[in-house]
């Protein structure tokens, strides 16, 4: 092998190794983030955290913040680090209650976030739970079976949209059928 050559392929290794390592150093790994929610109904230690609809990390502990939750996430899969103005929001995995954490990345013209930043908790959504309670019993058990059903059928994401829109309307058209709410009303939750 002549020596122009030798010198050629081991110039051309540390140049693909120096574009590998500046490559690697672009994923972010192990960042660990805190937030504070107003609860944590469906969810556990474990659950998923997604950014742009990608696993990008897990919560790793729930704790209690006075009458609020904190939940300590690590996220590991980052294809860049998260700016200031990150906020999270809890999403609905499934019908049946499972959740999933939806990061929603600050500007690009922020600065980035430290290691253990807290950031903000995003817009709350509506706990189809208490939704449910609102109704009387058995409109609520058959709801209920529904949507387990349609869950089930759907595997949840298609379904979530339509199931909303009919909940709104059983909401809507049962406090036409049962009227204000009242103490000689007992279907009716106080409100």
């Amino acid at each position: 092998m002549s020596r122009k050559l030798a010198v050629g392929l081991v110039a051309l290794v540390i140049v693909l190794a120096g574009v590998g390592g500046f490559a690697l150093s672009q994923l972010r790994s192990g960042d660990r983030l805190s937030v504070v929610l107003p609860d944590a109904i469906g969810i556990v230690e474990g659950t998923p955290v997604q950014l742009n609809g990608f696993d990008v990390g897990q919560v790793t502990s729930i704790s209690a913040r006075g009458d609020k939750a904190l939940l300590e996430l690590v996220v590991d899969r980052l294809p860049r680090p998260l700016r200031a103005g990150t906020t999270v929001t809890v999403e609905w995995r499934s019908l049946l209650g499972e959740r999933y954490l939806q990061l929603q990345p600050g500007p690009e013209r922020n600065s980035v976030l430290p290691d253990r930043a807290m950031i903000s908790a995003g817009s709350s959504q509506v706990v189809v739970e208490d939704l449910l309670q609102s109704l009387d019993a058995p409109t609520r058990a058959h709801l209920t079976s529904m949507i387990q059903q349609l869950n089930t059928a759907f595997d949840g994401a298609r379904v979530r949209s339509q199931l909303l829109e009919t909940l709104d309307f059983v909401t809507f058209r049962s406090s036409q059928l049962t009227g204000p709410a009242s103490s000689n009303n007992p279907t009716r939750r106080d409100t």
